[in-house]
């Protein structure tokens, strides 16, 4: 019964390592996160991008946030993905 303890415990740090050892820095990883969460929060109709209404209802900075939001919608379609939202600039191809 050990043993199996052992390994299961083992199993689980390895496993956590290997999570850590992924992410090309723990900390972008977890604004990466809350990102993603506020975004969701944001979502309110939930068709996966923000329209400058929802943006703004989810701001604390109100009086400027038509200009945050124009900033970040790098293709200016009128919408945030959660990439913009984030600042994740896209990849040059």
């Amino acid at each position: 019964m050990r043993s199996i303890m052992t390994k299961i415990i083992a199993g689980t740090v390895l496993l956590a390592a290997s999570v850590v050892l992924a992410a090309d820095d723990g900390a972008a990883t977890v604004e990466a996160a809350k990102n993603a969460i506020r975004f969701k929060r944001a979502d309110t109709n939930g068709d996966g991008r923000l329209a400058l209404e929802e943006y703004s209802a989810h701001t604390d900075k109100k009086d400027r946030a038509a200009m945050y939001f124009n900033r970040k919608d790098l293709n200016k379609d009128g919408f945030l993905t959660v990439e913009e939202y984030s600042g994740i600039k896209p990849e040059m191809k």
